[in-house]
């Protein structure tokens, strides 16, 4: 498919996206309810799409009001639009847009799934060359993750011997508990497993008294 004929279908699914149904305040693209799009050489088009219900009132109205957007995409000649029932629509159909908009979650808190493991960084180990560049690559990692993270578990020795930093912010690691802190208060759950090598860290990092099994440890 040649660059005109992706611009034409970004087009029509752009005009697609002004189509509503007057119940409901979301566009049919996103609803789902556009099940084909096929643009001939002659730039004719088809579309097949259903609705939310056969008895919907609206039929007729959504119809006519697609075919109509999609005439006034430039170069395309005849549009037909065939109504379908089959597979049936459900609200799986739908964008994740479409279902925050109409509350099927609460916030975009609601939409993280992925659970993240990580361990064995020992941030303060002598064996690094370049501990900076470790804890950076780190602190991107969990820049990387932020947006679909709904916890993050971290499973022994991040940091190598906190022997001497029972109270206190170790030396040239502020920039991964800064992120910690961050991504908590962003409401990703924080989980840490206390290692061998990290065992003096303690109740350095827990947030009240939400540190309740040791040796783990929840922000």
């Amino acid at each position: 498919m040649n660059n005109e004929f992706l611009q034409t279908e970004e087009a029509i699914v752009a005009m697609l996206k002004t189509v509503y149904d007057p119940e409901i305040p979301v566009n049919v693209y996103d609803l789902g309810l556009i099940y084909n799009i096929e643009v001939d050489d002659e730039k004719n088009v088809r579309i097949d799409m259903t609705l939310t219900a056969p008895n919907c009132p609206a039929a007729d109205f959504i119809l006519e009001d697609v075919r109509m957007k999609i005439e006034s995409v430039d170069d395309v000649n005849n549009v037909e639009v065939n109504l379908v029932f089959e597979p049936e629509w459900d609200k799986d159909m739908m964008s994740e847009e479409a279902k925050l908009e109409l509350g099927f979650y609460r916030d975009m808190d609601s939409l993280r799934k992925k659970i993240y493991f990580a361990s064995d960084a020992h941030l303060g180990a002598r064996f690094h060359k370049d501990p900076l560049a470790v804890e950076k690559r780190l602190v991107r990692w969990l820049d990387s993750i932020k947006d679909e993270a709904m916890a993050i578990y971290f499973l022994g020795d991040m940091f190598d011997y906190w022997y001497e930093y029972k109270y206190v912010v170790p030396k040239g690691f502020v920039r991964f508990l800064g992120k910690l802190a961050e991504l908590s208060d962003n409401g990703v759950e924080i989980h840490i497993f206390i290692g061998n090598h990290d065992i003096w860290m303690f109740d350095y990092l827990p947030k009240g008294d939400r540190c309740d099994h040791p040796p783990m440890c929840s922000l």
